[in-house]
């Protein structure tokens, strides 16, 4: 059970980082356009959405891990 939550923490992890990435690039062309700016902000929302998923994660992980304790 641990062996599993830590392949889901560490897949989300690599997921997220590659997600970033991809974002930061997209950004930094979205920034050479006349548009950029409204997209920027577009992605902020979005940043800060996924920020907010993320921590729901971590906290959905940490009760899965406790209750695995408990039981244990």
């Amino acid at each position: 059970m641990e062996m599993l939550l830590f392949l889901i923490t560490r897949n989300h992890r690599t997921n997220m980082k590659n997600y970033l990435l991809l974002n930061m690039q997209q950004t930094c062309l979205m920034v050479t356009q006349p548009t950029g700016l409204y997209m920027m902000t577009d992605l902020l929302v979005i940043f800060t959405k996924m920020i907010f998923s993320q921590l729901k994660q971590q906290v959905l992980l940490l009760s899965l891990n406790r209750l695995y304790r408990l039981v244990h």
